[in-house]
């Protein structure tokens, strides 16, 4: 083990100096779906005419401060999802391939049994006001941590960035689905998480469904229908509030997510 120490810094060498001299002139893939407007857009490009067809990403990333800036694959949450992740330190550039088996730190490919790093660094440019990377690699790599990169019209995306080293993305997170096909333009769909389904059934519970079954009390006593009344909306509120209760513990493993 002694004797493998100097190849994997050799290795960690080679990474870091694809980033020495940025390219102003870096070309972008001619598809791109925006994942945030005015600060991140995704480009990408196919090339099917071998056998093994490759996939070109370009991250264009347009509000600094940049730090780092990680993908997943195939799904909008970090539960066993593939992950690209580029790192901006002291202006090099480091990327590499990542799976996630939880809402926390992922791991590298090529430090899982079988796994590897696919990803191939292509060009990058950085200035004051915007940072782009770009890489590629193949479609179906047969890496089991790699999720395979067809052209989909929806595809699931989680995407998450920060301003230092990795860490904690905090409020810096994404969920949606992009057109992941040659041609594309426009704005990925962000989708709903399980957070907001979970903020909005107690929002309704306590904010709206309780207000009333109180006003119903105060000002509907005596009516006929001053007992009904207040009782559906009570009892609307203590099903949002169970039903909140319920999807947090089942949707609990993204509920806080931690990269």
């Amino acid at each position: 083990m002694d004797q493998m120490e100097p190849v994997k810094q050799i290795d960690l060498l080679v990474i870091i100096s694809y980033s020495i001299v940025a390219n102003p002139n870096i070309t972008l893939p001619s598809s791109y779906q925006v994942l945030k407007d005015g600060a991140i857009t995704l480009h990408f490009d196919f090339d099917n005419s071998s056998a093994n067809a490759t996939v070109t990403l370009a991250v264009v990333m347009s509000q600094p401060p940049f730090g780092w800036i990680g993908i997943g694959f195939g799904n909008t949450v970090m539960t066993n999802t593939d992950m690209f992740i580029a790192q901006l330190t002291n202006g090099q550039i480091s990327i590499d391939d990542y799976y996630s088996t939880k809402q926390g730190r992922p791991s590298l490919d090529k430090n899982l049994p079988g796994g590897k790093s696919d990803w191939e660094f292509v060009d990058y440019n950085l200035n004051e006001s915007m940072w782009v990377v770009k890489v590629k690699r193949l479609v179906n790599t047969g890496d089991s941590y790699d999720h395979v990169l067809n052209q989909n019209e929806n595809l699931p995306l989680c995407v998450a960035w920060g301003n230092k080293t990795l860490s904690n993305h905090k409020s810096n997170y994404l969920q949606l689905n992009i057109n992941f096909t040659l041609g594309a333009g426009g704005k990925g769909a962000q989708t709903i998480s399980p957070k907001d389904v979970h903020t909005w059934l107690l929002l309704a519970s306590w904010g709206i469904l309780v207000d009333i079954g109180l006003i119903a009390a105060r000002y509907m006593k005596g009516s006929k229908s001053y007992l009904i009344v207040h009782s559906i909306f009570a009892g609307g509120a203590v099903a949002a509030t169970l039903g909140a209760v319920i999807q947090m513990f089942v949707f609990s493993n993204q509920f806080f997510l931690n990269l």
